[in-house]
């Protein structure tokens, strides 16, 4: 049965059918490129937004760097140290961090008070910290590929002893009488 006869025997005329069939293909057409069209403007704007903001804010944002003075207070807002730039107070802070004693572990007196030893800065905690980490990943990686060649070694001589000894074996047959 062809599809004429199908859409006559439902009481569909087929020039009706087809008219649908397109109006529908092209509405979803148009639907789908709007939406495509939309997602791309709204990326482009977001991109130009963007690039605005950062040429606008660098510069701002820098001289904020730049200029910003900061000068310790006491609790009526008084100024009672030095004032210092953010860069000199970022040094400083930095500075402080690095040389500040520290444990065994790495901890300063206020993280572990209980029987706490400073015994080297937090700089050179975390300098061993480094060196033992690479130490132990070298060894480890020597470890295991003189495992490897030794393992393959001694597989190698099991082998070869194995065929020497069946080698040296004769087998004798008795037959009874």
């Amino acid at each position: 049965m062809s599809s004429d006869a199908t859409a006559a025997a439902l009481g569909l005329p087929i020039e009706e059918i087809r008219e649908l069939i397109i109006d529908r293909a092209a509405r979803e057409m148009i639907e789908d490129t709007h939406i495509n069209l939309h997602g791309q403007i709204e990326r482009l704007v977001q991109e130009k937004v963007a690039a605005e903001c950062e040429a606008a804010m660098q510069p701002m944002v820098e001289n904020g760097i730049e200029t910003l003075v900061m000068q310790e207070t006491n609790r009526w807002g008084e100024a009672t140290g030095k004032a210092v730039t953010f860069r000199e107070y970022v040094v400083a802070r930095a500075e402080a961090y690095l040389t500040e004693k520290v444990n065994f572990d790495g901890k300063s007196k206020g993280e572990d008070s209980f029987s706490w030893k400073g015994t080297q800065t937090r700089l050179t905690h975390m300098v061993h910290q480094h060196l033992h980490y690479n130490i132990n990943r070298a060894m480890e990686s020597a470890m295991s590929s003189a495992n490897n060649q030794l393992a393959a070694a001694i597989a190698e001589t099991a082998k070869i002893k194995l065929e020497e000894l069946a080698a040296s074996l004769k087998v004798e047959t008795k037959t009874r009488r």
